[in-house]
């Protein structure tokens, strides 16, 4: 720049431009060029800085960054030895510029790192409580599947006995004695009395009075066994319900205490992972702040070296 800057007016033309583009093996596109005919050092850095982004980079690469802070600095201590101190004051002021623009993309890059971690941490806790919600899932369901099996074998065990106690319910019926009254005893004896009397007309009349009254007796026992039996099997039916209440009444206790542990055990690690962004963002703070004033010390070092560097090549 300096070598078409032949006047030392701290500006070139256009043409001048694009002949030094042309040796730097660099295009431009007309809109990125200055409307006037003036195109001073920082407007020429602009120009580059265009063409970066333009290929794809962001301009404010490390690279270019340093590399125009070295180009500068060897143009301030040129200017300087030169007895050029309006553009030494010029090029003072662009590094201050690029200096500042140095440390905020490194800044910028810290604090992108730090949210990167961040984000990382979180998908983590995100793919954990996921995990946890699908395990707990599929606990409650296998929970809810073994307590169904259970009372539906429950309910098989009751068929089970209320068959039993069906068959020996008639099983007592059929071996207890009949108990007659004493009338139709006495009839039966009066019968047989008769009969061993050979009065056998009056013996086929008691017969049939008796028979009519051992018919109406036996009426009557199974009348009350019939009335009995469906007394004790409805209580046994009853209590048989009660026992699959209660089984049911269990199994709800029991799956409303899952549920409690599993709300209680989703608070904790909801928790746990608000903990430990809140004290990584609390260290993150720090190490910020920290990381500012390195990037700062680390830049003075940096430039300061680019100084000696550069005087050393003008010595």
């Amino acid at each position: 720049f300096s070598l078409h800057d032949t006047l030392n007016a701290g500006f070139i033309t256009p043409k001048s431009l694009e002949t030094l583009l042309e040796k730097m093996d660099r295009t431009v596109s007309v809109d990125d060029l200055p409307r006037d005919n003036r195109i001073t050092f920082r407007a020429f850095l602009h120009v580059l800085e265009q063409h970066a982004r333009q290929n794809g980079g962001s301009g404010h690469d490390d690279g270019n960054n340093m590399h125009y802070i070295q180009i500068v600095e060897e143009h301030r201590q040129l200017s300087v030895k030169r007895g050029e101190y309006l553009q030494a004051e010029e090029a003072a002021k662009q590094l201050v510029e690029l200096r500042e623009r140095e440390e905020m993309r490194r800044q910028t890059l810290a604090t992108a790192n730090t949210a990167s971690d961040r984000a990382k941490i979180q998908a983590a806790h995100q793919k954990q409580y996921l995990e946890y919600s699908c395990h707990w899932g599929e606990f409650m369901e296998d929970f809810d599947r073994k307590s169904m099996e259970y009372v539906a074998e429950a309910k098989d065990r009751q068929a089970q006995e209320l068959s039993e106690f069906q068959d020996k319910m008639v099983e007592d019926m059929q071996s207890k004695p009949m108990k007659w009254s004493h009338e139709l005893i006495h009839w039966r004896k009066r019968q047989h009395v008769m009969a061993e009397q050979r009065n056998y007309a009056d013996a086929q009349q008691i017969k049939a009075i008796a028979d009519d009254m051992e018919e109406e007796e036996l009426e009557n026992m199974n009348s009350r066994f019939t009335t009995s039996f469906q007394k004790k099997e409805a209580a046994f039916r009853q209590r048989q319900a009660a026992e699959i209440q209660a089984l049911l009444k269990r199994v709800d206790v029991r799956r409303k205490e899952l549920e409690q542990q599993r709300e209680y055990d989703s608070k904790r690690l909801i928790q746990r992972n608000r903990n430990v962004i809140a004290g990584m963002e609390s260290k993150g703070s720090i190490d910020n702040a920290k990381t500012a004033d390195q990037i700062k010390i680390d830049l003075r070092n940096e430039m300061a070296t680019i100084r000696d560097d550069v005087a050393k090549g003008l010595a």
